[in-house]
């Protein structure tokens, strides 16, 4: 069993597998690290013997289907443990998965983690995908379904993931089914509406078949379209059990709700790139960085009404959460409103005096679980305001003191217990205080590994009813348990500007698309 010790040099929760190995490399700060000699206990290490598979049957559908989907799981677990440098933990586990033996399984591991071709006990060993990224290629799929391209569709399949064009066909035919299943459009309420809602951006998602196989490309590459398709469809033999299998909880999160597109009109954003929930009714509140405006949207994704930050509709947001009954709002001048979440009337300016005296511009926000706010003024200084507007709390250079580098870019989450956490872009990392104001814990670094941020991309942070910590980059939405430990990411199309949860614990992100997605978690 792993014990954690913390990273001396960022102080990063580290997982020591027991080995022996006098020491180890941190995930998220890249320094070789010495392991405690308390630790270093010799584990004897059982060779797993190998363990044949039965090919799929229509007598074994069921049981065949469920391992391929646990399997899918395990193996995107094993790419994410090479990507954070434990090689010798992947190792391991994909031994345990596959029951090979130590060469042959780190032969598997390498090339997984390289992309290239690689074989799997009961499976067929078929090209890695090739062409781009798989997920990319099923979300241009489904789009030419909606306009009626079905050839085309199918071409865009086979060019991604090499099955042969009939394979292609039945496979774009059971995703065309599958989006016949999906609840209706969501549309928006207000009589100033656009008369329908962009294709493919505003319905309900539900466990469909095409959504298992996103994951399986995700988890194996390429080679899951040679899995999944021809056992699910046509005359495949797992096709009629299907339907059943396919809303079984695969990955970390799945996509419940999405609407919104490129516009100007009621329900179109123009730069959407905050988001925010009321909890006690369930509203959508959406805000754009250059129009200024704040929309507002019922828990299905309806349009219902929009208010602006100030009297200019040139006036952009730069900070939004909802407390209680107050919508926050920071305008591009650094100033901070609040206003009537029922009725969108400005309520007026908070005193947000920075703690050295002087004008604190502020940016991003966050509701905190009184109905308060929490500000961040000044680039990196942190203000607490009460549910009555007063200053209750002040962080001096909250980043600075800890990092010793200056933050340009900091956003802002509260945490159930009032925990505030800052997620500096420019230092990526994530900084952790008390209610009290007094820090507690830091972790991340700069890099492009799991766990880690990519430079200067970290762009927001929100935490969910089990303290779990969520920070968006160009990866997606990367998970972390309370301590700073990597969990697994989230994809997103795009990259996520704005992050939110709301009282059922669902994920809402805005990203570069125009889209709000709302995600329910699996685990």
């Amino acid at each position: 069993m792993a014990t954690q010790f913390a990273c001396p040099s960022c102080g990063a929760p580290l997982d020591y597998d027991g080995s022996g190995n006098p020491s180890m490399r941190c995930p998220f700060c890249g320094n070789s690290v010495v392991v405690p000699q308390e630790l270093r206990v010799q584990r004897p290490k059982a060779q797993a013997a190998p363990r044949a598979r039965a090919p799929a049957s229509a007598s074994g559908d069921s049981a065949e289907l469920k391992r391929l989907i646990t399997q899918g799981q395990r193996l995107r677990h094993v790419r994410n443990l090479m990507l954070a440098g434990k090689k010798d933990e992947a190792i391991q586990q994909f031994q345990e998965i596959t029951g090979m033996g130590p060469e042959d399984a780190q032969q598997a591991v390498e090339a997984m983690a390289s992309g290239k071709n690689y074989d799997l006990p009961g499976m067929p060993g078929l090209p890695a995908q090739r062409g781009g990224d798989g997920h990319a290629a099923l979300i241009q799929v489904n789009q030419l379904l909606h306009n009626g391209q079905e050839a085309e569709a199918a071409r865009v399949f086979d060019s991604a993931f090499h099955v042969g064009q009939q394979s292609a066909r039945e496979a774009v035919r059971a995703i065309q089914g599958a989006q016949a299943m999906a609840a209706p459009p969501v549309r928006p309420t207000s009589a100033y509406a656009p008369a329908h809602t962009p294709p493919m951006l505003a319905h309900k998602r539900q466990g469909i078949n095409w959504g298992l196989v996103v994951v399986f490309l995700l988890a194996f590459g390429g080679m899951a379209a040679g899995i999944i398709i021809p056992l699910s469809v046509g005359n495949g033999p797992l096709h009629p059990l299907f339907a059943q299998l396919s809303s079984l909880p695969v990955g970390f999160a799945h996509t419940t709700l999405t609407f919104g597109a490129k516009g100007t009109g009621n329900g179109y954003f123009t730069d959407a790139q905050l988001v925010a929930v009321d909890s006690a009714k369930g509203d959508i509140y959406v805000a754009e960085d250059s129009s200024g405006r704040i929309q507002v949207f019922d828990s299905q994704g309806n349009y219902l009404r929009q208010f602006q930050v100030s009297n200019s509709p040139k006036e952009a947001v730069r900070g939004l959460a909802v407390g209680g009954s107050v919508v926050y709002a920071a305008d591009n001048q650094g100033q901070l409103h609040h206003f009537d979440a029922a009725t969108g009337n400005d309520l007026g300016l908070l005193d947000n005096t920075a703690p050295d005296g002087t004008f604190g511009y502020t940016t991003s926000l966050a509701a905190t679980p009184d109905g308060g706010v929490v500000a961040v003024v000044n680039n990196e200084a942190i203000l607490r305001f009460n549910s009555q507007g007063k200053q209750d709390l002040a962080i001096v250079d909250a980043v600075k003191s800890v990092t010793d580098d200056s933050e340009l870019e900091a956003h802002v989450a509260v945490d159930g217990e009032g925990r505030i956490l800052i997620v500096g872009a420019f230092n990526s990392a994530v900084l952790i205080y008390s209610p009290q104001g007094k820090y507690l814990s830091r972790f991340g670094s700069e890099g492009d590994s799991a766990g880690q941020f990519s430079s200067m991309e970290a762009s927001a942070i929100a935490v969910d009813n089990q303290g779990r910590i969520y920070v968006s980059d160009r990866k997606g939405i990367q998970v972390f348990d309370p301590s700073g430990r990597y969990l697994d990411v989230i994809s997103v199309d795009g990259q996520a500007n704005g992050l939110a949860f709301d009282n059922k614990n669902h994920l809402y992100a805005v990203t570069d698309n125009q889209q709000v997605i709302r995600y329910a978690l699996l685990k």
